[in-house]
């Protein structure tokens, strides 16, 4: 975790299971928070998960908390900056709400839609998802 560039201490804030607290911030501050998740382990589809094996995003209306710690009501706009990476073979087709700064073209990776939202967004509008979306067929 960050706070202006500088890497939190310990004792600089508090977590708990379902709280993260930071104390005497600036009034105007850069948040950095860098989380681990588990989507394949996500069974309420809420938040980051995998279904059919793609990686989705289901947000709202407070599924971003499951994501990361944030201030997830539709009050607070925030700017996002995203970037995707995994196995090209297996995930070909990365999207997400940013607007592509820049794309990878390694061997075994892909890196899609590196970029910033230029807009601030409510977190429940935040979006993602990775897949092999090359050709889906549906019958009814």
């Amino acid at each position: 975790m960050k706070l202006d560039g500088r890497v939190l201490k310990p004792g600089e804030y508090q977590l708990t299971e379902n709280t993260l607290l930071l104390r005497d911030v600036p009034k105007q501050f850069v948040l950095e928070i860098e989380t681990q998740n588990k989507p394949q382990e996500n069974t309420s589809l809420s938040g980051l998960y995998k279904s059919s094996g793609n990686f989705c995003t289901q947000c709202e209306p407070e599924g971003f908390r499951r994501i990361t710690y944030f201030l997830d009501r539709p009050d607070v706009m925030s700017s996002f900056t995203t970037t995707i990476t995994a196995d090209k073979k297996r995930y070909p087709v990365l999207l997400s709400m940013a607007t592509r700064s820049r794309k990878a073209s390694l061997p075994r990776v892909s890196i899609g839609s590196v970029g910033k939202i230029l807009l601030k967004k409510p977190s429940y509008l935040f979006a993602l998802v990775g897949g092999d979306l090359e050709h889906i067929e549906d019958f009814l």
